[in-house]
């Protein structure tokens, strides 16, 4: 059997002075090697600056590369109109004319059912042609104390607002 050696270049900025990003590279790499069968795999990781990061992510110069995104607004637009081929932030060089034109078909869609099928439709596209691969979800847990009376506020996608909250005696 011919040795198959495989070689990934995996980028992260720095990701704050925390160096999450490291600690994520590091781990997918022991995946990576401990997962895949390769009678030898070589992992690379390049710790960017975030100016480096973003030239050769837009230029598609890698094999790996993390990043985020976060809602903008309560809409599955908000995270699925990201792969289409025309959209500024799509930086996966992922085009697909279907894909888009399903992601189309939701911005004049009225029936909210389904418009929410046509969504679940682009999902399990995106999920057959795996442009990305999720790696984790961002959350926040927290809990609230019986002593917060009025105005706090909870916004979406796990903001707080803390400015008019009054606490009991």
């Amino acid at each position: 059997m011919a040795s198959k050696t495989k070689e990934f270049s995996t980028t992260s900025s720095n990701f704050g002075a925390k160096g999450w990003g490291i600690l994520i590279l590091t781990f997918f790499s022991i995946l990576l090697m401990s997962n895949i069968c390769y009678d030898s795999l070589n992992v690379t990781i390049e710790v960017l600056t975030i100016t480096e990061w973003r030239a050769r992510r837009n230029s598609l110069d890698f094999d790996v590369c993390f990043g985020g995104w976060g809602p903008d607004y309560n809409d599955p637009m908000t995270d699925l109109d990201l792969m289409m081929s025309t959209n500024g932030n799509n930086h996966t060089g992922y085009a697909d004319a279907d894909y888009d034109a399903l992601i189309e078909s939701t911005k004049t869609e009225r029936d909210a059912a389904a418009r929410e099928q046509i969504f679940v439709q682009a999902e399990m596209k995106l999920a057959e042609d795996m442009p990305v691969i999720p790696v984790y979800w961002r959350h926040e847990d927290y809990a609230a104390s019986e002593k917060l009376v009025e105005g706090y506020a909870r916004k979406p996608f796990q903001a707080y607002n803390f400015i008019y909250t009054k606490l009991a005696d």
